[in-house]
């Protein structure tokens, strides 16, 4: 690009004497804006005034960040935003345009480094991304729209996208990530070797995990880390291999896995301690009503020889029960060799149990044959040998 032509200021952020640059910049379609040095903004063309609903007059000598929302003029933001690169390649980011009336719409802005014989300057080109159809704004509009977080990054690991869920997640406005390193997301201990991970990918880029085995953890903006799951997904361009990763805030689930692991301990505890206090007094029950039989049976009926058997059954099978919820507590942390089983015994077993209820019910139980069928039974010898001998 040619150089602009001196000019004497006639104020602060103004240049003079370039009506031939300003009817250049009124015939480009697109947005354009010139800064100095300070990011105060020297010169608009006409597209500009009409994307963001100020004359030329409103607009110079101000600064550049009165074109974001007041919520993300913090300190710097206009400066990450507009920042050349050192090379002449330029540079490309997104943020959100804030309009006069208060509206707000995706941006893309394109950043150039000029120098003249007035000092340095930077041509800014901005692009409206709401007002685009092709299969590009679409996609932006997408990964803004996706309920995890998005950021692309080039082939330097340089942030270009962030969606919403980014700038929530880790709790920076999308000014300050768009072109700083994607390094200041992730932990301090993992910093040194991140690029080097990043250049493992690049080698061989396909749509995977990332730290598949691993635990992997974001750093936000308060220096606190948080665990995350992320997928890469490269995406080839004229500029090289980028990458588009996910990142989604698995802190919620980490929670509730603990949770459930607290609870099957609470659990299995229950089921031992029920295992052993409850067999006591079913023990002896079964022995008193066994003794009874014994000493009193001759003077007993039938009848009542029947109800004893019924007792002792009863509380065999309480005891029988008791011992299988330990097992079943089991099975979650210490697993076992599934072994073949015989369904019918099972069914017949549930039958006698609950023979009362279905008596008192009314109601007629059948089965077909049943098959036998794996279930898992636990290691009784790792229990007490009191546990064992009613095994």
């Amino acid at each position: 690009m040619s150089e602009v032509p001196r000019a004497e200021a006639e104020r602060p952020g103004q240049l003079s004497g370039g009506p031939l640059i300003r009817t250049v910049l009124d015939a480009v379609p697109g947005s354009v804006v010139l800064l100095d040095e300070a990011g105060t903004i020297v010169l608009v063309n006409r597209e500009t005034e009409r994307l963001f609903g100020h004359d030329r007059d409103a607009l110079t000598g101000q600064a550049a960040d009165m074109l974001l929302p007041p919520g993300a003029r913090t300190a710097g933001a206009a400066t990450h935003l507009f920042d050349a690169p050192a090379d002449a390649a330029g540079a490309r980011r997104e943020a959100v345009g804030y309009r006069r009336d208060g509206s707000e719409f995706p941006l893309q802005v394109e950043v150039r480094a000029l120098t003249t014989d007035d000092g340095a300057f930077v041509l800014a080109s901005l692009q409206d991304l709401s007002a685009g159809q092709g299969a590009e704004a679409r996609f932006r509009v997408a990964v803004e729209a996706s309920p995890h977080g998005m950021l692309m990054v080039d082939p330097r690991g340089v942030i270009l996208m962030v969606n919403r869920e980014i700038e929530r997640l880790f709790g920076y406005p999308r000014e300050q990530l768009l072109g700083q390193s994607v390094e200041a997301l992730v932990p301090v201990s993992v910093r040194p070797r991140h690029p080097d991970l990043r250049q493992g990918f690049e080698r061989d880029p396909h749509q995977r995990p990332m730290g598949a085995g691993r635990d992997l953890f974001g750093r936000r903006r308060d220096g606190v880390e948080f665990p995350v799951e992320i997928g890469l997904n490269p995406i080839e361009t004229d500029e090289g291999v980028f990458v588009l990763a996910s990142v989604i805030d698995i802190g919620p689930r980490k929670h509730a896995e603990e949770e459930l692991r607290r609870s099957n301990e609470e659990l299995e505890r229950f089921a031992y301690v029920a295992s052993h206090d409850l067999q006591e007094p079913l023990r002896t029950v079964a022995s008193f009503v066994q003794l009874l039989a014994r000493r009193y049976g001759d003077r007993l009926d039938g009848d009542a020889r029947e109800y004893i058997d019924f007792a002792v059954g009863g509380a065999e099978r309480m005891q029988r029960l008791i011992l299988d919820l330990l097992e079943f507590s089991r099975l979650g942390t210490r697993g076992g060799t599934p072994v073949a089983t015989d369904a019918g015994a099972a069914m017949q077993a549930v039958t006698t149990s609950l023979r009362a209820a279905i008596d008192e019910a009314g109601a007629r139980v059948t089965a077909d044959g049943l098959p036998r069928c794996s279930s898992i039974r636990d290691n009784w010898s790792n229990c007490c040998p009191t546990c064992w001998a009613t095994r």
